[in-house]
């Protein structure tokens, strides 16, 4: 495996690790009573999207 293919593989691991977070975040944020409207919950729903994104481009 060349240093590339490892390199796109620990980042696709990471990028993953991040949408898991930020879908925790939203979750927690929707519990603590914040409504999906919220400035925090519609940047996390953003960077989600941008995240599914990154790997095809």
């Amino acid at each position: 495996m060349s240093i590339q293919e490892s390199t796109t593989v620990q980042l696709t691991a990471k990028i993953s690790e991040v949408s898991e977070l930020l879908e925790d975040m939203i979750v927690e944020l929707e519990l603590r009573g914040c409504q999906s409207h919220h400035e925090l919950i519609k940047r996390a729903i953003a960077m989600q999207k941008q995240l599914k994104n990154f790997p095809q481009n």
